[in-house]
């Protein structure tokens, strides 16, 4: 039987309509026989939801389905299929590769320089001169001092190479490359990135956090208008398919320019959009107030990158790493400047998001928030990543009302705990946070598929004490994500007066093994009342 159906009440729909007038909403649309994952479980009782004008006026069981029903609602019968608010990705980046370029990626993240030479040399031999190649590497090639602009030029000495880690801390680009970009100086005092230099002062073609931002934001900007909708679209098409109804979006485009083609894309998703500058505070000019462009765009908060990550070392940590004496990474920007971009925040009434690896950092941030004056819950101050926190900082990021937005796909490297970190020293807290009573929510920040991440949340190979059920992580993908972005009252869960972001799942991820989560997928998907996607194959 075809699970979608009209509902006409025949003879009695004037009857019908006149009771459920008289006391609820008629729905446009009605979702039953589903089992209803609310306030952390799913519903003993109640399995239908009452949809009007893009609102959930109804939670409640079969039986009292006359009482929203009209001779114009639709019924989709979801035969106890799961139903959970629609997942909000809370940490996102839509548009960040450049354009006009050859890409050359591998079967791994972490390829070594055998094998970045090697593609190196066979694109060479068949691009023409002067093409642009855009080479994805991990941890183990920026990890090489010997990979430098003097190596890359004598594999291309006329084609611009430009090596970029995965996940976004540390590219190695050759001469050709710096020089097409206009790197040639030192960048200025707080500008937040690091151009590494030989014994003579020149440069050596490794640079590290808002020293290639910069540069990759200038080439990101080159693509047209066609391909960056084009990109929106596509990736907004994929995560329908997930039951992904928000995303909290930080781009690389110039911000203006990037709410103009947001619109224009109209994509089926809702969207935060947050401005990520790329230069200091003094120089930049597009941070706007939070608004409310139309009902699925909204812009808010302001995002600022302090440290790298464990991997190249560059997450500031208050002991030396393991692998490295003497060296505890660094902070992006001064305490001094930390303390300018709160006060800015305080007067812009903005919500600020702070890319925070290290312990030292996020030490650092909560020292200049204590010396202000002001209720910094209110501003819902965010870290993203937060993996420094130890137990010194548990209760001061409490009382200031932190927020943690983690990314379970980091927590899988095993390494950063066994080779960067001195034992014992504390990382990647995620069930401790929630002991805590720290506010948590989850993004992606890698991979889309939020089952997948899901179960990484549940296995943290990092550390596996950690590690949380997958009934909790779907409430940080839901209710905890909408917290992060000011938007509980309306978004995250199953509840009358709340929006109608929902998705139906292929499977009950409650109910099946850990290792099947990854292969979960939507059958509906309902953002703002509407029908966003539906799978017709696997909904019947």
């Amino acid at each position: 039987m075809r699970a979608i159906v009209w509902f006409i009440l025949g003879l009695n729909a004037t009857l019908f309509i006149s009771s459920a007038q008289s006391d609820t909403h008629p729905a446009d649309l009605i979702i039953t026989n589903g089992s209803l994952f609310v306030s952390g479980e799913v519903h003993p009782t109640h399995d239908s939801i009452a949809i009007h004008n893009g609102i959930i006026v109804g939670v409640f069981e079969n039986k009292d389905i006359q009482q929203y029903t009209s001779a114009m609602t639709r019924i989709i019968d979801v035969e106890s299929k799961l139903v959970i608010p629609g997942i909000i990705d809370a940490h996102h980046h839509s548009i960040m590769s450049p354009g006009n370029i050859k890409r050359l990626s591998f079967d791994t993240l972490n390829p070594t320089k055998h094998q970045v030479a090697t593609a190196i040399k066979d694109a060479v031999a068949k691009t023409a001169k002067g093409t642009w190649l855009y080479v994805s590497i991990g941890g183990r090639v920026i990890d090489d001092a010997s990979i430098n602009a003097a190596f890359l030029d004598a594999l291309a000495p006329q084609h611009p190479v430009w090596l970029a880690t995965y996940y976004g801390h540390g590219d190695v680009m050759n001469s050709l490359a710096m020089n097409g970009l206009n790197i040639g100086a030192l960048p200025e005092a707080n500008d937040g990135g690091f151009y590494e230099q030989d014994t003579k002062g020149a440069l050596t073609g490794r640079l590290y956090e808002y020293a290639h931002w910069v540069p990759k934001a200038t080439m990101v900007n080159q693509l047209s208008d066609e391909v960056i909708i084009d990109q929106l679209k596509t990736q907004a098409e994929r995560a329908i398919k997930f039951g992904i109804t928000s995303w909290h979006d930080m781009p690389m485009l110039k911000f203006d320019r990037y709410l103009q083609l947001l619109e224009q894309a109209k994509l089926p998703v809702r969207v935060t959009a947050i401005p990520m500058p790329h230069i200091s505070v003094a120089k930049n000019t597009y941070l706007p107030s939070a608004k409310t462009i139309n009902p699925k765009i909204i812009v808010q908060g302001e995002k600022w990158i302090l440290d790298g990550t464990p991997i190249e070392r560059g997450a500031a940590l208050s002991v030396d790493y393991l692998d490295q004496p003497n060296w505890r990474g660094r902070i992006n920007f001064s305490a001094d400047y930390i303390g300018k971009l709160l006060d800015g925040v305080i007067e812009r009434n903005s919500q600020p998001l702070f890319h925070i690896s290290g312990d030292r950092t996020l030490a650092t941030l909560l020292t200049e928030m204590e010396k202000r004056d002001v209720n910094w819950p209110d501003y819902r101050v965010r870290i993203e990543h937060g993996d420094g926190f130890n137990a010194a900082l548990l209760q001061r990021a409490k009382k200031q009302g932190i927020i943690v937005v983690q990314n379970p796909s980091h927590f899988m490297n095993k390494a950063i705990g066994t080779q960067r970190l001195p034992k014992n020293h504390p990382f990647m807290y995620f069930k401790t946070l929630i002991d805590h009573n720290i506010a948590l929510a989850i993004g992606s920040d890698g991979p889309m598929n939020p089952y997948l991440n899901m179960m990484f949340a549940r296995i943290h190979a990092a550390r596996p004490e950690e590690g949380i059920d997958v009934a909790s992580a779907l409430q940080l993908y839901t209710s905890g994500s909408a917290y992060a972005g000011k938007q509980e009252a309306q978004l995250g869960q199953i509840k009358t007066g709340m929006q109608a972001d929902l998705a139906v799942l292929s499977q009950n991820i409650l109910e099946v093994p850990l290792e099947e989560l990854p292969n979960t997928t939507s059958v509906l998907t309902i953002v703002n009342g509407e029908i966003a996607y539906v799978d017709d194959d696997k909904l019947n």
